[in-house]
């Protein structure tokens, strides 16, 4: 059993799709799956609910960090190729230390959106770009990835802000 001081708080997300590193994220949202399904009723003595599986539903992945250096490596990926269709992603969760917490191969990702900044100088918010990809599916662990990374520009820019509660 996990002892609760082994509980990872806080999180960085770092995303690659066919070994196409697309950098370091301080926010996840959107990633889930839900299986459709079907109940049915059998007139019997007893009114027998039956629930029948359809198929599984996969939201899309938004994917956010500050602005930073790394943020030309989604336009470069863009620009680099004209054919998504199978493209493999790994998400990793990483520890502040970056060691790795656990690891999503994604199946047949495609870039959706890139949102931009909006920045307000009077505003205490970072400046923040967001990713949105579609995937189709969710493949067996294990495989993908690179060695050890290097925090970098993003460190330094969550670092050099001062985040109120």
């Amino acid at each position: 059993m996990m002892e609760p001081d082994q509980f990872t708080v806080s999180l960085y997300f770092s995303f690659e799709v066919d070994g196409f590193d697309l950098g370091y994220f301080t926010r996840l949202e959107g990633f889930s799956l839900a299986l459709d399904h079907e109940v049915r009723q059998i007139a019997s003595p007893g009114d027998t609910m039956h629930v029948f599986p359809g198929r599984v539903r996969y939201t899309n992945l938004k994917l956010s960090r500050p602005l930073t250096p790394e943020s030309s490596k989604f336009l470069q990926w863009m620009n680099s190729y004209t054919h998504f269709i199978g493209r493999v992603g790994v998400l990793k969760a990483l520890n502040p230390n970056l060691s790795e917490v656990t690891s999503w191969n994604l199946e047949g990702v495609l870039p959706i959106s890139w949102t931009g900044p909006s920045y307000d100088l009077l505003s205490p918010d970072i400046a923040l770009e967001t990713m949105e990809f579609a995937y189709r599916g969710l493949l067996p662990m294990g495989g993908g990835g690179s060695g050890k990374p290097s925090l970098g520009s993003l460190g330094s820019a969550v670092a050099g802000k001062t985040l109120g509660v």
